[in-house]
């Protein structure tokens, strides 16, 4: 939320950065998730002793996050470093001003892939809910398919991110059905404040593309922003995706 200018969203710390999830233990240190993780922080969702906390980001301080709670402020030096954390501070501006679909035309620009988009599964479907398209900026809608022909399904089934420079020659997906039609992919998991997989945030296109040029640790935390912002729509009823 916005709150006097200051975007507040609840994140814990994770080895490559901090990411947002619903709750922290106060004054544990030692508290390590990273975003694959949300179960085990879902498990303190009705701990005594666990606290409702918020991420302050103040312009120009893009190494500290503050824990604000009731009774306590906590400053833990944030591992993400500054450019991501304008990177990411840039994106959720875009989507509080404009639309989520903007934010993700944002973070497209910080790679040559043609596509991102959020997908969600519905009765073995896939589609996506938010969609852009680099070329073709006006097309609002992706085409549903089976949930198996797309590569989010593995995400959904691991729980972690998957990435494919070039399917044709990538041996687990030999008997993709879309190997021949999308050869690059890198996608995220998308999960609510109970480790439930909504969906996916992932890049993708239909020539073989570099995926170390994807921020895993960025995709994560917007992938997170996202979910516990309430930015993820629903599986769309009509087959066309919302913008």
């Amino acid at each position: 939320m916005q709150i006097d200018g200051l975007a507040r969203f609840s994140f814990s710390a994770g080895s490559g950065g901090f990411y947002p999830v619903p709750y922290f233990l106060p004054g544990d240190d030692a508290c390590r998730f990273n975003a694959a993780s949300v179960q085990a922080v879902s498990r303190l969702q009705h701990s005594e002793d666990r606290e409702r906390c918020s991420y302050v980001a103040k312009p120009g301080h893009h190494d500290k996050i503050v824990y604000e709670t009731g009774a306590r402020r906590y400053s833990l030096k944030q591992s993400m470093d500054p450019e991501k954390s304008r990177a990411f501070a840039n994106f959720a501006v875009k989507v509080r001003s404009d639309s989520v679909r903007d934010g993700l035309a944002l973070l497209l620009k910080r790679t040559d892939y043609r596509f991102i988009g959020i997908w969600r599964f519905e009765n073995g479907k896939a589609n996506a809910v938010v969609h852009y398209d680099r070329e073709n900026p006006e097309v609002l809608t992706a085409t549903e398919v089976p949930d198996t022909a797309t590569y989010c399904c593995y995400v959904r089934e691991s729980g972690q991110p998957f990435m494919t420079p070039n399917a044709l020659v990538d041996a687990r997906l030999g008997s993709h059905p879309a190997r021949e039609q999308v050869l690059s992919y890198c996608g995220v998991p998308v999960m609510d404040s109970f480790g439930n997989i909504l969906g996916t945030l992932c890049h993708y296109d239909l020539v073989p593309r570099d995926v170390a040029q994807v921020d895993i640790e960025l995709m994560l935390s917007v992938a997170s922003f996202l979910a516990l912002g309430g930015h993820v729509p629903p599986y769309p009823s009509d087959s066309g995706a919302a913008s």
